[in-house]
């Protein structure tokens, strides 16, 4: 009885295994593929992990240029928050914004040089003239009303005048 059934499993293992042996390559491809899809992918957690912690991508200096008004101090103040971060996962998009919040910034550009520096170029505002609207107001060459003026920046500038605050703060482009 256990010949005859060893007999049985044997012929049929042997008929499963025939059965297989022309689909082998295929399974074999098949199953090199997964092995290699896990592996890439796990390389590349591995590599992303290990760029995105490293010390050496950690931002350690600011180079800032085009500031003549804002002083550079002050823009390397607003983008203290920068320092220490990993150069890849840094929020450069944000930094930009907090740099443009400055009066007299017009754009900021923010861009990465490997392995740990923020460069920052900066367009000012030109100050064309003023407007009195109660108090002085700088106004660049497109017209745009861009800070309130101090004393020592009003020298040399035409003064507008003649326009209603309510009217001009309702509808700026229109008043200018």
């Amino acid at each position: 009885l256990l010949r005859r059934a060893w007999r049985r499993w044997r012929h049929g293992v042997a008929g499963c295994a025939a059965r297989l042996r022309p689909h082998l390559p295929r399974l074999a491809r098949l199953g090199l593929g997964l092995l290699l899809a896990v592996a890439l992918l796990g390389g590349g957690l591995f590599g992303y992990r290990r760029l995105t912690t490293a010390r050496t991508f950690s931002i350690k200096h600011l180079e800032v240029s085009g500031t003549q008004r804002a002083p550079r101090a002050e823009v390397e103040r607003l983008l203290s928050g920068l320092l220490g971060r990993n150069i890849f996962t840094a929020d450069l998009g944000l930094a930009a914004r907090a740099v443009r919040a400055h009066p007299w910034v017009r754009t900021a550009q923010l861009g990465r040089r490997y392995p740990d520096t923020v460069t920052v170029t900066v367009e000012e505002h030109d100050a064309a003239a003023l407007l009195l609207l109660g108090h002085l107001y700088l106004v660049d060459r497109a017209g745009q009303v861009f800070k309130r003026a101090a004393p020592v920046e009003t020298e040399g500038l035409t003064v507008i005048t003649g326009l209603d605050r309510a009217e001009f703060l309702a509808d700026p482009r229109a008043a200018a």
